[in-house]
């Protein structure tokens, strides 16, 4: 959500998962990533960049989500809600990492998510996945 340059999108797509998308608004970020994807070295999986708002772009077959701080609270509570459906819709695991978690309180309301803090050398961050029965 947010994927800016592509620099995490690259990262994911060295691993092997079936696909990975970065949804970015701003379209020179956009131009940007997807430029990056391409020359991209080390690829194990396909690359897609969604040039559009997070708030509108299909979720549906998302199981991890990254979030690096993409928005202010209000926001924020739209996206959950938006997660949320798409998990009533379509039941699947998924796993949401919050990056530089600004507005962590947001996501630590909703009752259907669990968290756990997350270090990783020096960086914070917090692993949020839903609980299925809460949903």
């Amino acid at each position: 959500m947010g994927s800016g340059t592509g620099r995490v999108v690259c990262w994911f797509a060295r691993m092997r998962v079936r696909r990975v998308v970065g949804i970015e608004v701003i379209p020179f970020c956009a131009d940007i990533s997807l430029e990056n994807a391409k020359r991209l070295r080390g690829r194990r999986s396909p690359i897609e960049i969604v040039q559009d708002d997070f708030l509108e772009a299909d979720i549906s077959t998302a199981t991890i989500m990254f979030l690096f701080n993409p928005c202010d609270e209000n926001t924020l509570r739209q996206l959950c809600m938006k997660i949320k459906d798409s998990l009533q819709r379509h039941p699947r695991r998924l796993v949401i990492y919050y990056h530089n978690p600004v507005h962590r309180r947001v996501l630590d309301e909703e009752t259907w998510l669990s968290s756990e803090h997350k270090m990783c050398g020096a960086y914070y961050g917090m692993l949020y996945q839903p609980l299925l029965r809460k949903l």
